[in-house]
Formats: C-alpha cells, sequence, structure tokens
C-alpha cells in the first residue's frame, strides 16, 4: 500500500520534534563542566554551545532531491558520495528553527 502520506508524517514528526527539543539533542552543558572548560581553557559556554538546528541526513541518491528536497533538505556535493549495503548515498542539510523547549514549572 503506497501513496498514505506516511513517510511525510513521520519525517515531519521527528522534524518537529527536534526542533522543540534542542536540549535533548544537545543536553545544555553543566555548570560544573562549564566551570572547568573557563578555568582549564579559559573559554566560557555560551548559547554556541547549543544545537542550533543543523540536520544531516544519509540520503539514497537515488530519491535524494525527489524525496528529501521535499522536506527542505539540500543535497550537499562536498559530502561526496558512499555506499551504504549497496546502494549509494549523498548528504543533505537542513536547517531547522529551534524553539525554546518548554518546562514544566511545578507549583507549590
Amino acid at each position: 500500500m503506497t501513496g498514505l502520506g506516511l513517510s511525510q508524517l513521520l519525517v515531519n514528526a521527528a522534524l518537529s520534534w527536534a526542533a522543540e527539543h534542542p536540549d535533548d539533542i544537545l543536553p545544555p552543558i553543566s555548570p560544573t563542566a562549564a566551570e572547568h572548560r573557563k578555568l582549564e581553557l579559559g573559554i566560557a559556554a555560551d548559547e554556541d554551545d547549543r544545537w542550533k538546528g543543523l540536520v544531516l541526513i544519509h540520503a539514497q541518491k537515488a530519491i535524494a532531491d525527489k524525496f528529501w528536497a521535499k522536506f527542505g533538505f539540500v543535497h550537499d556535493p562536498s559530502l561526496g558520495e558512499w555506499d551504504e549495503e549497496g546502494i549509494a548515498h549523498v548528504g543533505m542539510w537542513k536547517r531547522l528553527e529551534v524553539r525554546p523547549q518548554r518546562r514544566l514549572s511545578i507549583k507549590p
């Protein structure tokens, strides 16, 4: 059975989840690690330590432009081409608009 739009639902659900949960993609640095980094390397933790929504996929070359491009992914020729299980693959990127992670507040 084809044409039900399930792949579109799955891809959109995964990308939406990632955009809404950036701290689950790349957890913030702990205060202890931030202090250690500052003391040892002279580098302070800041917004550069957060995930900014860049997504890389390994797309099958035969369907990369037809399928993944409709989700906004762009082929990156600089990544080259490689074989995965006998199927040619290429790298494609998309930047998501990261939305602030919702946090539950506990009221007394």
